[in-house]
């Protein structure tokens, strides 16, 4: 279910679930909060601004969406890391 948050809030829920569950699917972060692509990227960048460390890895086949210039983009899974 997608509920109408505004984009502070979605940051803050997203980074609340990457620091407790450690990880995320991109597709599933997508779907929950009713995101594009091109604001997936712009809220990753946002928080590795804020310092945290996140690796990012394609995850699977599935198309989720194709961008601006028709090409498809895949799943990702994103990992924080701690040391």
């Amino acid at each position: 279910m997608v509920h109408s948050y505004n984009k502070s809030q979605v940051l803050v829920l997203i980074y609340k679930e990457i620091t407790e569950r450690g990880l995320f699917y991109m597709s599933d972060i997508m779907k929950k909060y009713g995101i594009s692509n091109r604001t997936y990227r712009r809220y990753l960048s946002d928080l590795e601004g804020l310092g945290l460390k996140l690796q990012r890895e394609r995850f699977g086949s599935e198309v989720v969406e194709v961008d601006g210039e028709g090409l498809p983009v895949y799943d990702q899974k994103v990992v924080l890391i701690t040391t």
